[in-house]
């Protein structure tokens, strides 16, 4: 059935994430700039392998959470950070992005190209444009289901403030920019909500916020930050709070 071809799927992912980031971390502490050989391989190899072809499969949480799991890890034993500090303190500190963002992004870049189809050579998108028809036609008794990936992908546009729309008239590049930019700010708000729930202990560090524009800009420059609020986070952060986003 489906629901066993996902799991089995899914059961893959969670092995090849523990597998992928215990072998980095490997040959990351062999090298003399670890955060930047591991950043590098992590981005490049691990996270290209484990979300490909998601953005055709239906978003779960559990498998986000967990793939989450293995990514902090990586980033743990590169700091050798304990693991029983704070995840959403690491988050926002390093800016690594969560895995439940990185399937939103493969999720909304599909549906343009879906968009963008020729109705005419491909037959998954003359489905997508009977569908929306139906949808929005009031006397039509067809009715999305919560499982359904239309459902999904209409769910997301809303959830970003992104007008489905707008897709049938700017190009692949633009598109991409869009959704980078709404997923950066719904991470970073979603961060400062969680963050603003937290009570931070008198005298503890209070995380910076995830910004993957700062660190990205210079990867040595980013290596030098970790490197020292690693040493910050071992002693202001490892005793509160240990829910990732």
């Amino acid at each position: 059935s489906g629901t066993s071809t996902f799991s089995i799927h899914f059961k893959k992912l969670m092995n090849n994430g523990h597998r992928m980031s215990m072998e980095i971390l490997h040959i990351a502490k062999r090298s003399f700039h670890k955060i930047l050989i591991a950043n590098t391989m992590w981005e490049t190899m691990a996270v290209p392998a484990l979300t490909y072809g998601m953005e055709v499969l239906p978003f779960r949480v559990t498998v986000a959470r967990d793939l989450d799991k293995h990514q902090l890890s990586l980033v743990k034993g590169l700091l050798n950070l304990p693991k029983c500090i704070s995840s959403v303190g690491l988050i926002g500190e390093t800016a690594v992005m969560p895995f439940r963002y990185r399937w939103h992004k493969r999720h909304l870049m599909y549906l343009h190209r879906l968009i963008n189809l020729n109705p005419d050579t491909h037959l998954c998108k003359k489905i997508f444009d009977t569908l929306l028809v139906l949808i929005s036609t009031p006397q039509s008794q067809y009715k999305l289901k919560k499982s359904d990936w239309l459902f999904q992908m209409l769910k997301l546009c809303k959830t970003y403030e992104i007008d489905i729309l707008s897709a049938y008239s700017c190009s692949t590049q633009q598109w991409k920019n869009t959704i980078d930019k709404k997923v950066q700010q719904k991470w970073h708000s979603q961060w400062e909500y969680t963050m603003s729930k937290r009570k931070i202990p008198e005298g503890f560090l209070r995380p910076s916020p995830p910004s993957q524009e700062q660190y990205l800009s210079s990867p040595f420059a980013r290596e030098i930050i970790l490197l020292r609020n690693s040493m910050l986070m071992k002693h202001f952060l490892k005793t509160w709070d240990s829910v990732a986003l």
